[in-house]
């Protein structure tokens, strides 16, 4: 490592690689930057060269893994020489088929009437990056208002290269009186009813829409945790609000109550909301060669 003297070793035993690395944080990510990611990728990109393994990432929002877990394998236990791997991370699910000489349509389709809507690409994409195509394609705008996600929709958005074609902006109203005085939420439904209900959310979507002239807005209000801070829900409760064109809903869910878990599954579950509801109301986005 150039940050330490600690060794590390690389061992190939043909079958499983061993590895391992020293304790020390700044000498483990040097080595694993430096030695150990180029080795692996070169191995992995050798050993599907060799098998000539074809590949297909789908990505399913709003499941928890045991439930995609559990149905996906069993769809792919009828197909022996398909292999199939998950990753989670918060509000989506990664499955990863592998096949020789293609994936089977049948099997694709099997997963698709499984998984519904919730299945969002099967190119591996992410849902930012699908939901942004079939704004641009549409040529719809979009603003948000966030609470407990702290901007985390609005980082999650503009990630994607061209997201000023749609996006127009954002606010991170946290306290009552931001909601109120940038948003236009009632002061007196946030001291009645606390922010994260319903209501709030609603009220918080329709000023962003309203401050930013967009087509649609979004919003999100929770408790992130690990105190309530003084709402009346519990930690883990998140409300959505979604005003598009002529339609406005809003909803409510729990989540695990670990903060960050509850962020980030919230921007993903909110950015989902809008997506659903677009290819729901049927919006395409153009054919792509």
């Amino acid at each position: 490592s150039n940050h330490g003297t600690a060794p590390g070793q690389y061992i190939d035993l043909g079958d499983k690689i061993v590895i391992l690395l020293p304790g020390v944080p700044s000498e483990l990510q040097d080595m694993m930057r430096q030695e150990i990611l180029p080795r692996l990728t070169f191995s992995l990109a050798l050993e599907d060269k060799q098998k000539a393994w074809d590949r297909k990432v789908l990505k399913v929002v709003g499941k928890p893994e045991s439930e995609v877990a559990s149905k996906v394998s069993g769809i792919v236990a009828t197909f022996p020489h398909v292999k199939v791997s998950y990753r989670a991370t918060p509000g989506v699910i990664e499955v990863t088929l592998k096949a020789r000489g293609g994936i089977p349509e049948d099997l694709l389709e099997a997963i698709r009437r499984e998984m519904g809507p919730s299945l969002f690409t099967e190119e591996g994409k992410c849902l930012e990056e699908v939901l942004g195509s079939l704004l641009r394609d549409n040529r719809l705008t979009l603003s948000v208002a966030e609470s407990c996600t702290g901007g985390m929709l609005g980082e999650r958005i503009t990630r994607v290269p061209g997201s000023s074609d749609y996006f127009l902006g954002g606010v991170v109203t946290y306290t009552y009186r931001a909601k109120s005085e940038i948003l236009g939420v009632p002061i007196s439904l946030l001291e009645e009813r606390g922010a994260v209900n319903e209501e709030v959310a609603l009220g918080m979507a329709r000023g962003a829409r309203e401050l930013f002239r967009s087509h649609i807005a979004l919003s999100v209000t929770g408790v992130a945790g690990p105190g309530t801070g003084g709402e009346r829900e519990p930690v883990g409760t998140v409300v959505t609000g979604v005003v598009a064109l002529d339609e406005e809903w809003a909803f409510r869910y729990r989540l695990p109550p670990e903060r960050e878990l509850v962020r980030q599954a919230a921007a993903s579950i909110t950015l989902a909301s809008l997506l659903l509801h677009l290819k729901e109301k049927g919006y395409r986005g153009r054919a792509r060669s």
